[in-house]
């Protein structure tokens, strides 16, 4: 087992981060694309909850790349269908790990509201032979009061209720209007422990790791895309708008083997600086010390053999902030080689 000792002057909870560079690759791994150029990009998807002529339609006026974009148009009391939607959707999966990649731009008539709306969503299909029942989404990019924010729910038992689904919101922002926003979301679903981060126009900002997403099931979540805007189905709603319409572009999904590079919305770049510590998922794990100092092991995942600048998020309120610390050391890296990390505070 390898041993890396790295000095660093705050308390850490976590670890993430290793800065290298990397190529321009052609995309690979992916399972699903919609990039909104032919009609076809709409009856390609599995669900099409769309009710009315005007609900998702390609347009050519707003266009991230290529030759189309959707443009996805909710109106209160019009589009109920299942509650107020209008929504394109994948099949539910086999598998526990994903790539995703889109684009969105929300003109500035999408005025805010203090009721919230979904934007995409993974939504999990109910083992139904046990008698289980729909639920929300175990993770939901929704917009409240013109910020994003994503709604992120597990629950262990076999069967879920309301009763027994834990919830966490975290607020990513807020929108901004007349621009096209590039979203990256990686996720490992598990209920005991699984992986979300997620990039917005090349930035890391939320970084979820080894912490509960997802339910007991038999399958997997799958994406949908559009708005659900479940307040107006509420007569007592406090909801000020009348009409959300926007912009989606890009869409790409790629399995476990995928990579940033492979869902980016528009032409393929390198990943940002800061790329993922390149660990297989969830064998990440941190433990404090008698001493006080913190011990990381994980499993490598790739084979990196070059100075890497290590950036280190140490948080010190439970995840909710993450403070970057930087350090710069050879290493390598060997596939599936365990390696143990010491941490020391100054």
């Amino acid at each position: 087992m390898k041993k890396i000792i790295l000095h660093i002057g705050l308390v850490m909870s976590l670890v993430y981060m290793l800065g290298f560079k990397t190529a321009i690759a052609q995309r690979k791994n992916l399972i699903f694309e919609s990039t909104f150029d032919t009609p076809a990009s709409i009856t390609s998807w599995y669900e099409r909850s769309i009710l009315n002529p005007w609900s998702a339609t390609i347009v050519t006026d707003k266009i991230r790349a290529g030759k189309g974009s959707l443009k996805v148009d909710l109106i209160r009391g019009k589009d109920i269908l299942n509650g107020p939607r209008a929504e394109l959707g994948m099949a539910p999966q086999t598998k526990d790990e994903f790539w995703y990649g889109f684009a969105n731009f929300f003109p500035t008539d999408y005025s805010s509201d203090p009721a919230p709306e979904i934007i995409n969503q993974w939504q999990a299909k109910p083992d139904l032979t046990l008698g289980e029942a729909w639920r929300s989404p175990p993770l939901g990019l929704e917009i409240t009061s013109d910020r994003y924010r994503v709604a992120i729910r597990w629950a262990a038992d076999k069967i879920n209720t309301v009763s027994n689904t834990s919830v966490e919101y975290v607020d990513l922002g807020p929108v901004e209007h007349n621009k096209w926003n590039d979203w990256v979301f990686h996720i490992k679903w598990g209920y005991k422990s699984g992986t979300l981060q997620v990039w917005k126009n090349g930035k890391l900002i939320l970084a979820r790791l080894n912490k509960p997403i997802g339910y007991n099931d038999i399958l997997f979540p799958y994406l949908k895309i559009g708005i659900y805007k479940w307040e107006w189905s509420n007569p007592l709603t406090i909801s000020t708008a009348k009409e959300r319409s926007y912009y989606i572009d890009e869409v790409r999904v790629g399995n476990n083997l995928a990579t940033y590079n492979d869902v980016f919305p528009g032409v393929a770049t390198p990943a940002p600086a800061e790329n993922t510590l390149p660990i297989i998922s969830n064998s990440l794990k941190v433990l404090k010390n008698k001493d006080g100092t913190f011990t990381a092991t994980f499993i490598a995942a790739d084979n990196v053999t070059q100075v890497s600048k290590f950036v280190l998020y140490i948080s010190v309120d439970n995840g909710k902030n993450y403070i970057p610390t930087t350090t710069v050391s050879t290493v390598s890296l060997v596939k599936n080689q365990k390696y143990t990390l010491i941490f020391k505070a100054k």
